[in-house]
């Protein structure tokens, strides 16, 4: 008797041992499957700023068929370029370089019925840095006046437009990456109230690349900045 009273004691607690053991594994399962839920959203934040560089690379021709006469015409037209400069308001300190590129036409293949044109063709460039938008917009908006003027600008227009650009990033960004943040969140609040969750904290954080572009092509001044941030947050419930 005494023996089978040791043998089902025996039994009863490797069974209640198996059985808590069986609960401690199921609990774990549980708790690790609670611990994986998580929620992937993103935040945007955007801004519209004004551009604070005008760069323009102010191009015209001359030609002539010798190169004293050329440079008579250099001289000639960039005294006339700098006066309608001056005249909208963008001063000689915003020329930081004037260069001159010059073409040998006598060194080219024509045909014996085409006649040459002048010996010497000459690109000559007004590289311009201006923080005054208004005064270089204004210029570049009435170069029918240099024309006038008999000043012949070059037919490379995609090369010789004014560019707007924007350098103060790093003064937004603390305030735009919290913005994009603030937002994640509130995504992932309304993720987590549709699902019955709660939002937990953090799992992992991406800031993504800040991108600036042109409110549109009429207004390449005003500036568009926008930066998406990444966030996972954990679930619970």
């Amino acid at each position: 008797m005494g023996k089978n009273l040791t043998v089902f004691f025996t039994g009863l607690f490797l069974a209640l041992g198996i059985a808590a053991a069986g609960g401690a594994v199921c609990y774990g399962l549980i708790a690790g499957k609670q611990a994986n839920r998580t929620v992937s959203v993103r935040g945007l934040a955007e801004r519209e700023v004004d551009a604070d560089l005008a760069v323009w690379p102010l191009k015209f021709t001359v030609a002539a068929d010798d190169l004293t006469s050329l440079n008579e015409a250099v001289k000639r037209d960039s005294a006339i370029v700098e006066a309608y400069l001056a005249k909208n308001n963008v001063g000689k300190a915003d020329i930081v370089k004037q260069s001159i590129n010059v073409d040998d036409e006598a060194q080219r293949m024509y045909a014996n019925s085409t006649p040459r044109p002048y010996r010497y063709i000459g690109e000559v460039t007004f590289l311009i840095r201006s923080v005054n938008i208004e005064a270089v917009k204004a210029a570049d908006r009435n170069l029918r006046d240099l024309i006038a003027q008999g000043v012949l600008l070059s037919n490379n227009y995609g090369a010789s437009q004014a560019q707007f650009l924007f350098n103060g990033l790093n003064d937004i960004k603390p305030d735009m990456i919290a913005e994009a943040t603030v937002n994640a969140r509130a995504a992932a609040d309304q993720f987590a109230k549709d699902s019955g969750s709660r939002v937990g904290r953090i799992k992992t954080a991406t800031q993504g690349l800040f991108s600036i572009t042109d409110v549109n092509e009429a207004m390449p001044e005003k500036k568009i900045v926008r930066v998406v941030n990444t966030v996972e947050y954990f679930l619970t419930d």
